[in-house]
C-alpha cells in the first residue's frame, strides 16, 4: 500500500499493483515550473484550493479523495504525482467550478468521479523537450549503500539563476524522519556538510552520511551565489542579492525536494529545516514568511537553528555594536560597487599543506601551517566576532600560537581551506541582511515576523562558537518547544572549547551533536 494520509474515512490508499508511479524522467520532462502548493490528503486539498491563485499548479499525491472539492479560480492545473481520483461523496454528479465564471481547469493523471463534465476541464499539455526541462540531476553512491544525488534546478531566466539541491538516501529500506540543511557563509553543502576536509566521506566524518546510515532523509542546498564561476568579473549582477532572495529559492527547493521524495515513497510531507551559521538567518526568515502565508504553501515543521544567533541580550550588547558596525561597513562596500565578499583562504591553506614551514605571505612572523591554525583557533583575534571568544575549531597551545586542534584532524582543517569547492563570491548584501538584523536598530526581512513563529526549535550551539549568545533568539518566537543543545567541554575557558567548524568536523562531532540531532528529527 502507498499513501500519505492519516484521515482514513476520507482518503484512501491505492494499491501498489494499481499505483502508477511517476518516474523522474516523466516528472521532469512534464513539469515546466516549480509547483505553488503539495497536497497528501483530504484536508491539505480543500486548504489548497481554498487559498489557489489564478494560475496556480497544485501537485497531489497518489490516493482516492473522497469530498466534494471546488474550484473557485482560472487557469488551475492539478499534477497527479501517480493515480489520483478525486470522488464527489455526493449522490448525483455536480458542477467542480464553484461558478459558471471559472475558465480552465488542467488536469494530468487526475480522474474526476461523480462530477460533472465541462468543456472547461482539460488535460494538461507539456512540451517535453529536454532543453526545456528546468531541472537535471546526477547521482554516486557514497559509504557502501548511501545513495548521493544532485539536482541542479534552474529558477528564473537570468545568468546564474541556478541552485542546486543535495539529496542522500539509504534507498534500500524507509526513511525515519527527514531534513533540509542550509549551508553557511563562502561554503556550500559538500564543503561543509557533506566532505567537511575528509578525503573520503563516510558515516564518522560526514554529517549527512552519518544520518542516512540511520535511515533519515537528508536534503541540502547550493544557494545560487556558489554557483557563480569564479572567472566571472562583472558582478554586479550580485548587488541585491540578499537573504529575501535566498529564502525565495529555499522555498522552491524545498517544495522539489517534497515532491521528488513523495515519489521514490517516501512521503510528500513538510520537513524539518536546519541552518548552519548564515544558513540559521535564513531559516528564521523562511520560517518567518510561512507565518505569512496559508497552511498548503508551507514547506517547514520544524527548526534546528545551528550556532549563530540573530538576536543578542543584554549579556551580549558588545557583539550587538559589533553588528551594528560590520552591517555599515558592508553597506558602504556596496555603494563603493563592492558586491561581494571573498575570503582568499584557499591559496594560504595550500602553503600550509605544502610548504607548512614557509613564512606565510598574510603574517611573516608566522609560518604558512601557523597562519591558517590561527585562523582557526583563534579566528577572534583577526577581527569582530559574534562573540569575544569565537572559533572555528579549538587549538592546542604551546604558547600564544596554537600548535595543534583539539577536536578535529588539522588535516581537516588544512583540506577544507584549500579544497573549497563552492565558488568565491558571498553578496555583500546577505552581510548587510544578516548585520543588521543582529544590530536591532530596524526591522528586516529576517526577524519581521520572528514572533509568529511556532514551531519546534532545536537550537544548537558550540561553546566556543556562538554559545549561550544564540539561547536569545528562540525565545523571542511563539514557540512552546525549545530545546537548547550546546556543546561544551570547559565551562571556564570558552577559547579553548568546541568551535563553531568542531560541529562537522571534530572526531567526537557523531556522539555530541550528530546522534542527539538524528534522535530530534526522528522524532519530529
Amino acid at each position: 500500500m502507498f499513501g500519505c494520509s492519516t484521515d482514513e474515512e476520507a482518503f484512501r490508499e491505492i494499491d501498489i499493483e494499481q499505483q502508477q508511479s511517476i518516474s523522474f524522467d516523466d516528472l521532469f520532462d512534464k513539469l515546466d515550473r516549480i509547483p505553488n502548493m503539495i497536497v497528501s490528503n483530504n484536508e491539505s486539498l480543500k486548504d489548497a484550493l481554498k487559498d489557489s491563485r489564478p494560475g496556480d499548479l497544485i501537485i497531489l499525491a497518489p490516493g482516492i479523495y473522497d469530498l466534494p472539492v471546488s474550484v473557485g479560480v482560472n487557469n488551475l492545473s492539478l499534477f497527479g504525482a501517480g493515480k489520483i481520483i478525486i470522488k464527489n461523496p455526493k449522490d448525483s454528479e455536480g458542477s467542480i467550478f464553484s461558478n459558471s465564471n471559472v475558465q480552465n481547469l488542467n488536469l494530468h493523471n487526475v480522474k474526476l468521479e461523480n462530477y460533472s463534465d465541462s468543456p472547461e476541464i482539460k488535460q494538461l499539455q507539456f512540451d517535453t523537450r529536454r532543453n526545456k526541462r528546468f531541472i537535471s540531476y546526477t547521482k554516486e553512491i557514497l559509504a557502501g549503500d548511501i545513495a548521493h544525488y544532485t539536482f541542479s534546478v534552474r529558477l528564473g531566466n537570468k545568468d546564474y539563476d541556478y541552485v542546486n539541491i543535495h539529496r542522500l538516501i539509504k534507498e534500500s529500506s524507509n526513511t525515519l524522519g527527514e531534513v533540509f540543511m542550509v549551508h553557511g557563509a563562502n561554503q556550500n553543502f559538500t564543503d561543509i556538510f557533506l566532505r567537511a576536509g575528509a578525503s573520503i566521506p563516510s558515516e564518522t566524518t560526514s554529517l549527512p552520511i552519518f544520518l542516512a546510515k540511520s535511515d533519515v532523509d537528508v536534503w541540502g542546498i547550493d544557494m545560487a551565489w556558489t554557483r557563480v564561476p569564479e572567472k566571472t568579473t562583472d558582478l554586479s549582477f550580485m548587488k541585491d542579492w540578499g537573504i529575501k532572495r535566498d529564502v525565495q529559492h529555499l522555498n522552491k527547493a524545498m517544495k522539489i525536494a517534497r515532491i521528488i521524495s513523495g515519489i521514490t515513497k517516501q512521503g510528500f510531507g513538510k520537513m524539518n529545516l536546519m541552518g548552519f551559521s548564515y544558513g540559521s538567518a535564513v531559516l528564521y526568515g523562511a520560517a518567518g514568511y510561512e507565518t505569512t502565508i496559508n497552511s498548503a504553501r508551507r514547506n517547514i515543521k520544524g527548526v534546528i537553528p545551528v550556532d549563530q544567533p540573530i538576536k543578542y541580550s543584554e549579556e551580549y550588547a558588545a557583539s550587538r555594536e559589533t553588528s551594528c558596525v560590520r552591517g555599515a561597513e558592508a553597506a558602504n562596500a556596496i555603494e563603493d560597487g563592492t558586491y561581494f565578499r571573498a575570503l582568499g583562504l584557499s591559496p594560504l591553506a595550500q602553503l600550509a599543506i605544502n610548504d607548512p614551514n614557509g613564512v606565510s605571505p598574510a603574517i611573516p612572523s608566522f609560518t604558512n601551517l601557523q597562519f591558517i591554525l590561527f585562523v582557526g583557533a583563534n579566528t577572534y583575534a583577526l577581527g569582530p566576532s559574534s562573540t569575544p571568544t569565537w572559533h572555528f575549531v579549538a587549538g592546542v597551545y604551546n604558547g600564544p600560537i596554537p600548535v595543534d586542534l583539539n577536536f578535529t584532524e588539522k588535516e581537516r582543517w588544512l583540506n577544507l581551506l584549500a579544497d573549497f569547492d563552492s565558488g568565491p563570491y558571498m553578496p555583500f548584501q546577505i552581510l548587510v541582511d544578516m548585520f543588521e538584523c543582529e544590530c536591532g536598530e530596524k526591522a528586516t526581512f529576517i526577524d519581521q515576523n520572528l514572533e509568529d513563529i511556532n514551531l519546534p526549535i532545536l537550537n544548537v550551539s558550540a561553546h566556543g562558537g556562538s554559545g549561550e549568545s544564540t539561547f536569545l533568539t528562540p525565545t523571542l518566537t511563539s514557540s512552546s518547544e525549545i530545546e537548547n543543545l550546546m556543546i561544551e567541554f570547559f565551562p571556564d575557558n570558552p577559547e579553548l572549547d568546541f568551535g563553531h567548524a568542531d560541529l562537522f568536523m571534530a572526531d567526537n562531532a557523531n556522539s555530541v551533536f550528530w546522534d542527539p540531532l538524528r534522535i530530534w528529527i526522528q522524532s519530529h
